[in-house]
C-alpha cells in the first residue's frame, strides 16, 4: 500500500513569531478567524480516515502552535481512534505541556517533535528568548510521561559548527531524547528575510558528515540520528519531488498544497500550481483526484522549489 505524508498546520496562532518561521506563524490571535472551526477539524479527519482505505496515512500535526488551543488535544484524541495513535506526530515548540497533558499524547502519539537550533538557554537571534529554553522544559515533562521525544535543528550558516552540534548532542544524552534530526534552512514563510542563512549544497554535505561523526563516536546511550531527504550526502538524500505522490500539506483553512514548504510569509500558498483546492468545497478524495494534483502525479522531476 502506497504511504502518504499529511503535513496539517492546524493553526497559525502562536506566541514566538520566531524570525525564521517556515509558516509565517504570528502571536496575534486575530489570525484564528481565518482557519478551520473545531467540527470542520473533525471533519478533516474524518476524511483523512476514509483516504486510509486506499494509502497508508502518516499524519503530523503542527501549526503554528497547536498547544495554543486546549481544545486540540481532542482533536489528537480523534485523530489517534481514526487513524491509529501509531500513525500521529505531533510538531510542537513546548508551550502549555504540562503533566496532563504530556500523559495524554503518550497514549494518542507515535512522537511529539520539538525544536533546538542550540544548546537551550544560549541567546540565538533567529528564534524569541526563551523559545529554545521553553522547549526544554517540555522536553523533561514529556519524556517523563513516556513520550517517544524527537528533537529537530534547522541547520543555517549560524549553528553549523561542530561545537554547538557536540554541546546540543551532549544535552539530548542527558535528557533522554529519542530521537534527532536534521534539517536544513529552507528561506520560505517569514524566513525568506533570512536567504543569506541557507547553506550551500556542499556546505550540508560537510555538515552530514561532521554530524555523523560527533554521533558515531559519543559515548553511551544517544539518540537515534535522522537527516531530511533535503540533506545531502546520506543514504535518504533524493532531490525527487514528492509532492502528492508521497505528501501533502493542510494549512489552517483548509487549504491542500502539494508541498507545505510552498508558503509566503502571511502563509498563503506561493504559486497556484501548489494550490491543489480546499477541503471544505470539495473532498479530500476529490482534490487529489483532479487536474492540479494528476500535475504532480503524472512529472517525474526534481524539487521546484529548492533544486533549481
Amino acid at each position: 500500500m502506497e504511504k502518504m505524508s499529511v503535513i496539517w498546520d492546524v493553526t497559525r496562532w502562536c506566541p514566538w513569531d520566531c524570525q525564521i518561521c517556515c509558516m509565517g506563524a504570528v502571536s496575534d490571535p486575530m489570525c484564528k478567524l481565518q482557519e478551520l472551526s473545531l467540527e470542520e477539524k473533525e471533519e478533516v479527519l474524518e476524511q483523512l480516515a476514509e483516504l486510509k482505505a486506499e494509502r497508508e496515512v502518516r499524519l503530523d500535526m503542527s501549526g503554528g502552535e497547536i498547544m495554543m488551543d486546549k481544545a486540540h488535544l481532542k482533536l489528537i484524541q480523534r485523530a489517534a481512534e481514526l487513524l491509529g495513535s501509531e500513525k500521529i506526530g505531533i510538531s510542537t515548540s513546548g508551550i502549555n505541556i504540562d503533566t496532563a497533558t504530556a500523559e495524554i499524547l503518550a497514549k494518542c502519539t507515535h512522537d511529539v517533535e520539538l525544536t533546538l537550533d542550540c544548546l537551550p538557554g544560549k541567546a540565538y537571534e533567529l528564534r524569541k528568548d526563551g523559545y529554545h529554553k521553553n522547549a526544554a522544559i517540555a522536553i523533561d515533562i514529556l519524556k517523563k510521561a513516556g513520550v517517544h521525544v524527537g528533537v529537530q535543528t534547522v541547520l543555517c550558516k549560524k549553528n553549523n559548527t561542530q561545537e554547538e552540534m557536540e554541546k546540543l548532542l551532549r544535552w539530548l544524552c542527558l535528557h533522554d531524547v529519542d530521537e534527532w534530526s536534521i534539517l536544513r534552512f529552507f528561506p520560505v514563510g517569514r524566513g525568506a528575510d533570512y536567504e543569506q542563512e541557507q547553506l550551500s549544497e556542499e556546505e550540508c554535505g560537510r555538515a552530514v558528515e561532521m554530524i555523523r561523526s560527533i554521533h558515531k563516536v559519543f559515548p553511551g546511550k544517544k539518540p537515534a540520528l535522522d537527516f531530511h531527504y533535503l540533506m545531502p550526502g546520506h543514504e535518504k538524500s533524493t532531490s525527487q519531488c514528492r509532492c502528492v505522490k508521497k505528501s501533502i500539506g493542510i494549512l489552517p483553512d483548509g487549504t491542500v498544497t502539494a508541498c507545505f514548504w510552498a508558503l509566503d510569509r502571511n502563509m498563503a500558498v506561493r504559486e497556484d500550481k501548489y494550490r491543489l483546492g480546499n477541503i471544505v468545497d470539495k473532498p479530500l478524495q476529490d482534490i487529489l483526484q483532479n487536474d492540479k494534483s494528476k500535475y504532480w502525479l503524472c512529472r517525474e522531476h526534481c524539487c521546484e522549489l529548492f533544486c533549481a
